[in-house]
């Protein structure tokens, strides 16, 4: 279950955005529009769940988007929403909208994500410093997340279609509650089309080796 809300930490938003001007014409979906990727847990090629995004209210500074998640088979799991902002053209995800149910109630507080409107190869991106709490006291973690860049641009072939992406790289330290002495440390990738925001996703455990994945499946 950590896994799952660590992956949607990183990976949330930019799921077809269009805000005022002053903040850029950034993605060009509208609301109404979903966007449904499929998750994988290492190397399997058989999805271990499925997450759609559908946005369903636009205003000129703020856009609220619902999150289902499905299980492997297909079986809704859990529904939250959560909103971004934009200002001087910097996105912001608020977590503080933020509420996962899976797994125990998880809470989700700390600093917001920036992703500036005008990306380009080579810019670094801020810290973000995070803490998940739960009802269940044996799940409350904090995260860091850090080494935020954007790495190269790349064109990336999914279901959904071929995309050309700015891939971000950053690395994520994660600190669990009941054991604060211990550093759990990921590196991930995060693939990012402008007119449809998250388009992939790869996350990488301490020894490098590819612990979970995501990919667009389709925009409907």
């Amino acid at each position: 279950m950590k896994k799952t809300v660590i992956l949607l930490i990183i990976s949330i938003g930019f799921a077809g955005i269009s805000f005022s001007q002053d903040c850029g014409y950034y993605f060009g979906q509208k609301k109404g529009v979903t966007f449904r990727r499929a998750n994988y847990i290492g190397t399997s090629s058989k999805p271990s769940s499925y997450l759609e995004d559908k946005i369903i209210d636009i205003q000129p500074d703020k856009v609220t988007v619902e999150t289902q998640s499905y299980d492997k088979d297909n079986k809704a799991v859990d529904k939250n929403d959560f909103s971004m902002t934009c200002n001087n053209g910097v996105y912001k995800i608020d977590f503080a909208t933020m509420l996962v149910s899976e797994g125990g109630n998880f809470k989700i507080t700390g600093d917001n994500l920036e992703f500036p409107s005008n990306l380009s190869v080579g810019m670094t991106m801020n810290e973000a410093k995070v803490k998940l709490t739960s009802s269940n006291a044996m799940m409350n973690m904090d995260m860091r997340i850090y080494n935020r860049k954007v790495e190269a641009k790349e064109s990336i072939k999914t279901p959904a279609g071929t995309f050309e992406c700015y891939k971000i790289v950053s690395t994520t330290e994660t600190i669990p509650a009941v054991m604060p002495t211990m550093k759990i440390t990921s590196k991930s990738i995060l693939w990012i089309d402008v007119k449809n925001g998250n388009i992939k996703m790869e996350n990488y455990d301490q020894a490098g080796k590819l612990s979970s994945s995501s990919i667009l499946e389709s925009i409907k």
